[in-house]
């Protein structure tokens, strides 16, 4: 009988959707999806701007943190990180410029630092 191996106690057990906080952009609860095989975490933001303060480069962007809810709308801004080219296979591998920021992600209790992408 083959044992199966026990998860690792740093590393939370989930399932594929998910309710999290991104506490840095005062989203206290917004339900994520998740893909194992992807290489990158985005987030569908709109009124994207970007603009400079202090000579650094920021984006300023507003989230609906609730799904098929337009009504409930939270306004971020954050250090923009980098602009990177990422491709949809399912868009016929069609490329997007999309701003990545740095933001905290928190998850059963934990938080950790992550890339996102706007999208």
């Amino acid at each position: 009988m083959k044992q199966m191996s026990q998860p690792s106690r740093s590393r939370p057990v989930i399932g594929w959707r998910e309710w999290a906080a991104l506490p840095d952009l005062a989203i206290e609860a917004i339900k994520l999806k998740v893909d194992s095989g992807a290489r990158s975490s985005s987030l569908h933001a709109f009124d994207m701007n970007e603009f400079e303060r202090d000579r650094r480069s920021f984006v300023r962007f507003r989230v609906h943190p609730f799904q098929r809810n337009t009504l409930s709308t939270v306004s971020a801004e954050s250090e923009l990180l980098d602009k990177r080219l990422v491709r949809n296979p399912g868009a016929g591998g069609r490329g997007e410029l999309r701003p990545v920021i740095l933001t905290t992600i928190g998850l059963g209790g934990q938080q950790w630092p992550i890339e996102l992408t706007l999208t």
